[in-house]
């Protein structure tokens, strides 16, 4: 059986006056660095400038982005009136769904508003959690449509980028 122990060390300020024969000083010891080493460190702290010239921008990447941009702007705005649609419709099946099943039991009972009042203000005599449920059914949908355009948008601009670097056309 192996016994460990812990020897306790005590650390004290000293002063160089105080100091004992064998103690370091570590305020005043500085490391020896040789001067090669010095110049290093000191150019790798300055940043890099690179000598190289940008090249402007080719007709070739010119034609590339506006057609880019033509065919994002044509499938985000697909999109978006895609998902306004789509939610629009959503929404109002849910908030059909909501007068159907909600409201429109409450006003044949006795104590719920009248038929009449009912049919007349739907929205009104129609409970919150429907309107809420509708709404972000109906939001959804339009996120959902909006996330698949972006995709899609992202998808032609790499077909474009690779008709045009690829080359399939050169002879």
């Amino acid at each position: 059986m192996l016994k460990v122990g812990f020897n306790p060390v005590t650390f004290r300020a000293t002063d160089s006056r105080t100091m004992h024969k064998g103690m370091v000083d570590l305020q005043n010891l500085a490391p020896e660095v040789p001067e090669q080493i010095q110049n290093i460190t000191q150019d790798n702290n300055q940043p890099e400038v690179s000598q190289e010239k940008k090249n402007g921008k080719t007709v070739k990447d010119g034609v590339a982005d506006v057609w880019k941009f033509f065919s994002v702007a044509n499938q985000m705005a697909n999109s978006a009136l895609k998902g306004l649609f789509y939610g629009a419709v959503t929404g109002a099946v849910f908030l059909s769904g909501s007068w159907l099943f909600g409201t429109l039991p409450k006003a044949f009972s006795k104590t719920g508003p009248k038929l009449w009042e009912v049919i007349r203000h739907p929205l009104k005599n129609m409970p919150k959690s429907g309107k809420i449920i509708s709404g972000i059914a109906s939001g959804s949908v339009l996120a959902y449509q909006l996330i698949a355009g972006k995709l899609q948008a992202n998808q032609k601009t790499a077909v474009i980028d690779h008709k045009l670097k690829v080359g399939h056309r050169d002879a």
